[in-house]
């Protein structure tokens, strides 16, 4: 389960993810505080990818970095669009 913090700090229901799906793509890209929590609501099975394994692997096949990079902007951005209304009460704009 997904959630973040409001600006008033209450938590805010972001999503759940299933098999297959990912988060904290954005980490290899940027250090620094992430965008929401998430807590296992069930048995889970993880792989971590490391920014500093990502940045040796973008030396040694940046063909393989090039693609998972665009799958990363394309997942973000439909991430984005589906939840535009959560991500607007969460920085309290309308």
């Amino acid at each position: 389960r997904l959630s973040a913090k409001s600006s008033a700090g209450e938590a805010v229901a972001l999503g759940v993810l299933g098999t297959g799906d990912w988060m904290g793509e954005l980490s290899l890209l940027k250090q620094g505080p992430r965008m929401c929590s998430a807590t296992a609501v069930s048995v889970v099975d993880a792989l971590e990818l490391r920014a500093a394994d990502f940045q040796r692997l973008l030396n040694t096949k940046p063909q393989a970095c090039a693609k998972l990079l665009m799958r990363i902007a394309t997942t973000f951005g439909d991430k984005v669009r589906d939840n535009g209304g959560t991500l607007k009460s969460l920085v309290g704009r309308v």
